[in-house]
């Protein structure tokens, strides 16, 4: 038997050389606006437009005329609707604990950041910064980020807080970067071969005296880590090592009596980080103190400072984009279904610059 072609609603069109108008006040096109405009009802555009399911047919007239229609109205289809249908939304989005300001001039985040977006990009998912959530309490935050919006969290905390505890254990797919956090996918760098590399650096120079600087108290877990093996490698090659706490203040009243005291000073100052150690090299610069003849400094990063441009500051070679990019995709497997390993780590090499 012949299918039946029913045509729906259809009304008279308008003149082809009259001009189509647009939705009024700037909206969204809507599938009303193409019904309107096309002479037909909502259900032959949805049809067409949508592939909806129906026993409504369209004849091949009808069906180039609501394709012109939307053509000339600029219709796009409505990405939550559709999000909904496909229950993807192909966003993968990036938030740090804490209030942390990523702001994208300092390396350490720039580094963060660029390999997220190469991520996103190999990946062809959209990528959302979540910064909009700072004074919101934490079960805000939580809602906020289960709303359905995106697909994943690459996510980017020093401590194990409420909320990264719910998070592991909600059903939205999180990948974490540079701190590992209890239940959760991470990808970091070799945090103890790092100390064991610098303690052996250290002790090939022939230096004995070690102060090595961390952030404020308390340090995560990650960087304790990190000065654990720092700390038993260079015991066991006899180098003395002193801690301290100072963080970006450098130095702390207490320090800067040592280093103006020969006897007392440290052979060399081993920094967390290359932005810690450019403001150990900046003090020996203002206070006639040659590096390394004086104080030898070490970094940990290999990221860009505009504080040494004619040094080279020798420090632990990580690679924090690629600690990213390899976050989206295992993230981009967890959303797919795939399980992903628990703890991935990024190798690291000593680069000896010009300061040990």
């Amino acid at each position: 038997m012949p299918q039946t072609i029913l045509e729906i609603g259809v009304t008279p069109m308008s003149s082809k050389n009259e001009v189509l108008a647009a939705a009024p006040n700037g909206r969204a096109v809507t599938l009303a606006d193409i019904a309107s405009q096309a002479g037909v009802s909502t259900v032959a555009v949805s049809v067409v437009l949508n592939n909806a399911q129906s026993k409504v047919r369209v004849s091949a007239a009808t069906r180039e005329r609501i394709m012109e229609t939307a053509q000339r109205l600029q219709y796009r289809p409505n990405a939550v609707a559709r999000s909904l249908r496909r229950r993807r939304t192909n966003i993968i989005a990036f938030y740090a604990v804490q209030n942390i300001v990523l702001d994208p001039s300092f390396p350490f985040y720039g580094a963060l950041l660029s390999g997220l977006l190469r991520g996103c990009d190999e990946h062809q998912k959209d990528f959302l910064v979540h910064g909009t959530f700072r004074g919101m309490d934490e079960d805000a935050v939580f809602l906020e980020l289960l709303n359905g919006q995106i697909d994943g969290l690459v996510l980017y905390s020093r401590f194990a807080t409420p909320l990264v505890a719910r998070l592991a254990e909600s059903r939205l797919p999180v990948v974490t970067v540079v701190h590992e956090m209890p239940d959760l996918p991470c990808v970091s760098i070799q945090n103890e071969v790092a100390g064991r590399l610098l303690a052996r650096h250290i002790a090939s120079k022939g230096y004995r005296r070690a102060l090595y600087r961390s952030p404020v108290s308390p340090m995560p877990p990650t960087l304790e880590r990190r000065l654990a093996a720092f700390c038993a490698e260079s015991t066991e090659l006899g180098v003395e090592v002193a801690h301290s706490h100072s963080g970006t203040q450098w130095p702390s009243e207490e320090e800067e009596q040592i280093l103006q005291s020969p006897s007392k000073r440290p052979d060399v100052v081993v920094a967390y980080s290359d932005f810690a150690a450019d403001g150990v090299v900046a003090y020996c610069d203002k206070n006639g103190l040659r590096v390394p003849q004086d104080l030898a400094v070490a970094g940990f990063d290999d990221l860009p400072s505009s504080l040494r441009p004619s040094r080279r500051l020798t420090t632990v070679s990580t690679k924090w984009n690629e600690a990213t990019r390899e976050a989206v995709r295992l993230l981009v497997a967890r959303c797919n279904g795939e399980d992903v390993p628990m703890r991935t780590e990024l190798p690291v090499d000593i680069l000896e610059g010009d300061t040990t």
